[in-house]
């Protein structure tokens, strides 16, 4: 992005942020009970909950441009609530990656 001059790096500060993240979280009890109607249980829910919150990421980082990586995946179990539901329920995380840009005028 830089060699194309998507993005310049012209005064950024030693500690600047060069990429920042946004993690969506939720786990699968909630998309099992707010997708209860659907046959895939949540599934088609949690589908679109995901896009929608990719969106907001896309969004949030100024354009789709800036995105450098969006990975969703379910690999942490809720102890917790799979104790209280006697099942195991999952957290469904949603990693977006982005370069931060702040759009100003060089004058």
């Amino acid at each position: 992005m830089v060699e194309d001059g998507t993005i310049s790096l012209r005064g950024l500060k030693a500690d600047a942020k060069v990429f920042d993240e946004l993690v969506f979280d939720v786990n699968s009890a909630y998309f099992e009970s707010h997708g209860a109607g659907d046959a895939s249980g949540g599934y088609d829910y949690a589908k679109e909950f995901f896009a929608e919150a990719y969106r907001l990421a896309v969004q949030e980082a100024g354009g789709e441009q800036y995105i450098l990586s969006a990975v969703m995946h379910a690999d942490e179990r809720n102890r917790a609530l799979s104790a209280q539901l006697g099942r195991d329920v999952f957290h469904y995380h949603l990693h977006v990656v982005y370069v931060p840009v702040v759009d100003k005028e060089i004058k």
